[in-house]
């Protein structure tokens, strides 16, 4: 499954189910490709459960046709894909003489101390944690969203950083264990260049602030997410949204 929806055709075909059901041949007009290649990975999607179809005869005078939908577990993975190519679409590599360090420099040290880090939403807490129980302003600014404390420019920065070169993006999805939605987790790390820029500015970082960094990953990296979630939600009530 997981190479399975790698695949630019699988892509392609469950974002045009998601803007709406379609006939065979409605979706080899929208979605490139041969007759032949699209039904083999409709084939494949039908067989794991994330594309239904339904046999209509709409109009008498014409033959019977084969309407193409998604699940509801095809429409929670159409939906992220969406998401994340709009977010993270791939854009050629800028070349840069001088690499400001600004706000963006707090992402490039934790996942230069971390290694990597799985999940937006854990990135973006221990951004949130910084700045609340290690006293680092790292110039985010946060709302309560979904999942608790969000700051948007986070989003940005991401984006300007892949963009440039420096950090790296990969989307993982596992079947879960027992029965429930399928997981998708966005990864982050440092390319090379990265790790080679990122070590320029932990060397320059005061050791006050070293300390912090490396208390913050020892102590949140050990909570699972859920974890993770109920102990903003608890000390930061006012700035997070609760667990329905």
């Amino acid at each position: 499954m997981e190479e399975l929806l790698k695949e630019k055709r699988v892509k392609e075909i469950l974002i045009s189910l998601y803007n709406s059901p379609k006939s065979i041949t409605d979706l080899f007009f929208e979605v490139r490709g041969s007759l032949t290649t699209i039904e083999s990975k409709l084939d494949k999607l039908i067989a794991n459960n994330l594309v239904k179809e339904e046999i209509s005869k709409k109009y008498p005078s014409r033959r019977v046709q084969r309407i193409l939908s998604l699940t509801e577990k095809g429409k929670e993975i159409a939906k992220y894909i969406l998401m994340t190519e709009k977010i993270f679409k791939k854009q050629e590599i800028e070349e840069v003489k001088e690499i400001p360090i600004d706000r963006k420099k707090w992402i490039l040290l934790l996942l230069y101390l971390a290694n990597e880090i799985k999940g937006t939403t854990r990135l973006m807490k221990y951004l949130f944690l910084m700045k609340k129980e290690f006293n680092i302003d790292n110039e985010y600014k946060f709302i309560p969203y979904l999942y608790g404390p969000c700051s948007f420019e986070v989003f940005e920065d991401i984006g300007k950083l892949r963009k440039i070169g420096l950090i790296e993006i990969d989307n993982e999805i596992y079947e879960p264990e027992k029965a429930g939605d399928w997981q998708i987790i966005t990864k982050y790390k440092l390319t090379e260049k990265g790790k080679e820029f990122s070590e320029k500015i932990y060397n320059e970082l005061n050791d006050e602030n070293k300390l912090k960094l490396k208390k913050l990953l020892e102590k949140f990296s050990k909570y699972t997410l859920i974890e993770l979630l109920h102990y903003v939600y608890h000390n930061y009530p006012e700035e997070s949204k609760g667990i329905e």
